[in-house]
């Protein structure tokens, strides 16, 4: 254990009855409760896009800082009563971190079907070079309004000088900063204390204007992307203007009209409109430190996320966030949902793989057709004899909450009732691990855990004190394969720089020629090719790749596939959404479309078995590919001759 190790068992609320199983923390002062729903280029040279440069991963810069050799600055992270966090065995931790939201709160995740990406005319502050794929699409000027059309008259008494209205780290909850002056707009109360919430601190700069900075990843002074934070005492009628300047990815896909997620008490309560997309003059840039923001250190490159926006109502609670909020406490509750009914129950084995550095349970599934109490305590009967292997895992990043959407997807179907569910039972065993990295969603990680280090970056090595949930899943892997032939390893993510759903695979054709290297090649790029049959609208074939670059050889894609199986990939979801144009204009991705790829990916399993024992269709789609080749080849040729 580190040296500030702590048990961050989430607690459950005692009204654990009214919870929804999308339960995430709330002020206890709100009651209010309702029913949770959930919402309704060549393939082989894919062109670089709109959203800057396609070759180049989001992953790059990262590993750059991971190997950089600056040491992480580990912060005195504070309670809210001012105490120093101590070592602690019962969890006090977490639920004094709590204590004010222990209600658990019936979050509706639902949305309008489509809705459409910021409009490309309203980034003032894009650079030439970032121009928008999405310009064609926006034929019409939409005027919103800004913080300068706020009726002057309103709130008369200019706003003087810089307050900070929240810190995490140094203020008590409910703690009342400062005084407005009589004549200025009252400021914005803001929290993100509870499960998963990430903001270090917020700092009023003018009348209607407010700079927040995010805690970086835990013990360490970098990774800041997810944000997760409430917002209360909103005026209705007034535009207000955010920035976060302590960014540090050079680009982002709110330059390419993506939009922050907002959630409203009331709206959920009166309207059932849940999280959605909201916004605008919107920008993303290099920031500069004019302020003289004193949380930011002089050394770094930061960027700036700025938009505007407005609240509905007064007297409300909002919620803003990078991604659909997804915690370990919805984890557990989907999973208690999952095993203890009657229908899925049966189909569903749940074990914990291992506990990590904190205490928290790192769940293995273990998902096949059961025909018999016995049968599920021992993989080893006859009855499971010749089945293959599916290994799915998710969430090894903490921020990346889609992956854990595509994850819940993927388990609903498999337990379901369809004729495809009950096949794949009855052929295959899928060993799942929902939630790699606990810890750091608990704390509001975007890509870390305690250790202060990448998980996906220490597949080849792991030690078991440190990394304790990748070295039991490598371990787990290693023995499943030993009885079960494993067809496919996929690993999920969420990606902040690309468009679409895509994969990312291996290439062993190094050294192959002729019909068995063309054998090789396509088989390693056929199952995300049928899932891009499968979902046209929204998984992108042109958007993967299969090199094996020296700073992705520690990864679980690369790791498992040297291991021997071939189908080792990572499905990479967007922040943002698709920009296929056979779905129509460019639109953000909502929680039923991040289910779907997980319900898709399920159906592409045995379409795959399908297909390889199709000959002349795996011949046909060489032939396919065969014939794209030489399009793309002429096309380069007349290139350079001309």
């Amino acid at each position: 254990m580190c040296t500030c190790a702590f048990h961050m068992r989430v607690h459950r609320a005692e009204t654990a009855a009214a919870a929804s199983p999308y339960g995430s923390l709330h002020d206890s002062n709100n009651t209010t409760t309702f029913s949770a729903r959930t919402p309704r280029s060549s393939p082989l040279h894919p062109a670089k896009n709109g959203y800057g440069n396609s070759s180049s991963s989001e992953d790059e810069e990262s590993d750059k800082m991971e190997n950089s050799g600056k040491l992480p600055s580990v912060r005195p992270h504070t309670m809210s009563n001012g105490d120093e966090f101590t070592n602690n065995t019962d969890g006090t931790f977490w639920q004094g971190m709590l204590d004010s939201d222990n209600q658990e709160h019936n979050r509706f995740y639902g949305e309008e079907e489509r809705t459409e990406l910021a409009r490309d005319d309203l980034f003032p502050h894009k650079s030439d070079n970032s121009k928008s794929t999405f310009q064609k699409f926006w034929p019409h000027v939409f005027q919103h309004r800004t913080i300068n059309d706020n009726d002057p008259t309103r709130f008369p008494r200019p706003w003087r000088g810089k307050v900070v209205v929240f810190d995490s780290e140094r203020m008590a909850k409910g703690q009342v900063p400062h005084n407005v002056p009589e004549g200025c707009c009252p400021s914005l109360s803001f929290e993100s204390r509870f499960e998963s919430g990430n903001l270090r601190q917020a700092r009023r700069i003018g009348q209607y204007e407010y700079e927040l900075v995010l805690k970086t990843d835990l013990y360490t002074s970098r990774h800041t992307q997810w944000f997760y934070f409430r917002i209360q005492n909103a005026l209705p009628g007034i535009t207000y203007k955010f920035q976060i300047v302590n960014l540090l990815k050079r680009d982002s896909l709110y330059n390419y009209g993506m939009r922050p997620l907002v959630y409203s008490d009331r709206m959920a309560r009166d309207r059932t409109i849940g999280w959605h997309r909201s916004g605008h003059h919107i920008s993303y840039y290099q920031f500069y430190n004019t302020s003289r923001n004193p949380l930011l250190q002089p050394d770094i490159n930061y960027f700036c996320l700025e938009w505007q926006m407005e609240f509905p109502y007064e007297e409300d609670t909002y919620y803003l966030a990078h991604c659909y909020p997804y915690t370990y406490t919805d984890l557990k509750e989907h999973l208690d949902d999952l095993c203890n009914s009657e229908e899925t129950g049966r189909h569903v084995r749940r074990d914990v793989l291992c506990e990590t550095r904190a205490g928290n349970s790192c769940f293995l599934l273990t998902i096949t057709e059961f025909p018999d109490e016995e049968s599920k305590l021992n993989l080893r009967q006859a009855c499971h004899r010749g089945k293959k292997g599916v290994v799915v895992s998710a969430r090894v990043h903490p921020g990346e909450t889609q992956a854990s959407w595509m994850m819940k997807g993927l388990l609903d179907f498999l337990t379901g009732e369809s004729e495809t569910a009950k096949e794949l039972r009855e052929n295959f065993i899928f060993k799942i691990v929902p939630m790699l990295n606990p810890d750091g969603v608990i704390v509001g990680n975007y890509r870390c855990s305690l250790a202060a280090r990448d998980l996906n970056r220490n597949y080849r090595n792991p030690r078991k004190e440190i990394f304790p949930t990748v070295y039991y899943i490598k371990e787990m892997t290693e023995a499943f394969k030993r009885d079960h032939e494993i067809i496919v390893y996929c690993d999920l993510h969420g990606h902040s720089r690309k468009p679409n759903v895509f994969m990312y695979g291996c290439n062993s054709i190094q050294g192959r020629m002729g019909l068995d290297g063309a054998e090789v090649f396509i088989n390693e790029r056929l199952f995300p090719w049928l899932m891009a049959q499968k979902a046209p609208d929204k998984f992108a074939f042109g958007g993967c790749k299969f090199q094996i670059k020296k700073c992705k050889e520690s990864t679980g894609r690369v790791v498992m596939w040297r291991t021997g199986i071939m189908n080792s990939f990572t499905m990479e979801a967007t922040f943002c959404g698709t920009e296929k144009l056979g779905s129509g204009p460019p639109r953000h991705f909502n929680i039923k479309d991040f289910q779907d790829i997980g319900k898709t990916f399920c159906e592409v399993v045995l379409d795959y078995i399908k297909a390889k024992e199709n000959k002349s269709y795996v011949q046909a789609v060489m032939l396919e590919h065969i014939t794209i080749c030489i399009i793309v080849l002429c096309g380069d040729l007349m290139g350079h001759i001309t």
